[in-house]
C-alpha cells in the first residue's frame, strides 16, 4: 500500500510539473478536468448523505470558472457565481421537489471546490511569471509534503489522537511532523528560487508559508474527512490507487491555495 501511494504520488507530481512548464494551456486543462472530477465526487458524497444536489448545473459552471477567470478576471467570476445562484433557483421553479438544502449543497460544493481552482489560476498568472510558478509550486508542494511527513511520523510516533471524532487515525505527533515536512519543502523551494530563478524572495517568507500551508492543509484534510464521515464513505473515489479519488488527492490543497495567493499577492509582491 505504501509503495503504491509513493508511486502514484511521484507520477502525479511529474504530471503537474509537466503541465506547469510545458504550456500554460496544459495547466489550464488540468485545472478544468480536476475541478470537474472533484465536484463530481463531492456531489456523489452528498447524495450518499441524503442530499440531491443540482449535479449538471454545478458541473457546467465548474468548467466555466477557469475560462472566465482567464478571459475576464475577477470581474467575470463574480457575476458567474451570481448566475449560478439564479440558475439554481430557476431550477426549483420547474422541479418543486428540489429543496433549499439541495440548492445550498450545490452552491456550497462550488464554493468549496470552485474558488480554490479559480484562485489557483490567478496564482499562476501572478507577475513576474516566475513568481506565479513559484507560488503554484508552494501551494502544491508544501501541503503534499505536509501530508507525507504527517503520514510517516504519525505511523511511527503517533500516540495522542488529534481529532478522533472526525479522523481517528490522525495524531498530534503526525500533525507536528506535517508542519516540519511543509517547512522543509518551503526551504527547498527557497533554494530553488535563489539558485535557479534568481528571485529575491527571503527565506523567512518560505518558512512562514511552510507553517501556514501545513496548518491549512491539515484543516482541509479534516474538513474533507468530516464530509466523508457524514456520507459514510472511506474515500471520495478510486481514481488513484492508494490515494482514493481526485478530491482525496487535493483536499488539503484546496485550503492552502487562498492563503498562498493572498500571501504572494499582498505581502511578497505588495
Amino acid at each position: 500500500m505504501i509503495v503504491t501511494r509513493v508511486i502514484v504520488g511521484v507520477i502525479s507530481a511529474v504530471v503537474l510539473l509537466f503541465a506547469l512548464f510545458f504550456s500554460e494551456w496544459t495547466f489550464y486543462g488540468i485545472l478544468i478536468a480536476a475541478s470537474f472530477l472533484s465536484l463530481w465526487e463531492m456531489y456523489e458524497a452528498l447524495q450518499r448523505a441524503g442530499f440531491k444536489p443540482l449535479r449538471w448545473t454545478g458541473l457546467v459552471f465548474s468548467v466555466l470558472f477557469v475560462p472566465a477567470g482567464y478571459f475576464g478576471g475577477l470581474e467575470a467570476v463574480v457575476p458567474l457565481y451570481a448566475m449560478l445562484g439564479f440558475a439554481s433557483l430557476a431550477h426549483r421553479l420547474f422541479h418543486p421537489e428540489c429543496t433549499l438544502k439541495d440548492i445550498l449543497s450545490s452552491i456550497f460544493s462550488l464554493f468549496y471546490v470552485g474558488i480554490p481552482f479559480m484562485l489557483l489560476l490567478f496564482t499562476f498568472r501572478l507577475r513576474p511569471e516566475a513568481v506565479g510558478l513559484v507560488a503554484v509550486l508552494t501551494a502544491v508542494a508544501c501541503p503534499l509534503s505536509s501530508d507525507v511527513f504527517a503520514f510517516f511520523s504519525g505511523t511511527l510516533l503517533g500516540r495522542r489522537k488529534l481529532s478522533p471524532e472526525i479522523s481517528p487515525n490522525k495524531t498530534v505527533e503526525g500533525s507536528a511532523g506535517g508542519v516540519i515536512g511543509s517547512v522543509l519543502a518551503g526551504g527547498a523551494l527557497f533554494l530553488w528560487v535563489q539558485r535557479i530563478w534568481g528571485l529575491s524572495i527571503g527565506l523567512e517568507h518560505f518558512l512562514i508559508l511552510g507553517v501556514l500551508c501545513s496548518v491549512t492543509a491539515q484543516m482541509g484534510d479534516l474538513a474533507a474527512s468530516s464530509v466523508k464521515r457524514m456520507a459514510g464513505i472511506k474515500d471520495f473515489g478510486n481514481l488513484f490507487p492508494g490515494h482514493g479519488g481526485m478530491l482525496d488527492r487535493i483536499d488539503s490543497i484546496l485550503f492552502t491555495v487562498p492563503v498562498v495567493f493572498v500571501y504572494f499577492r499582498f505581502i511578497i509582491l505588495g
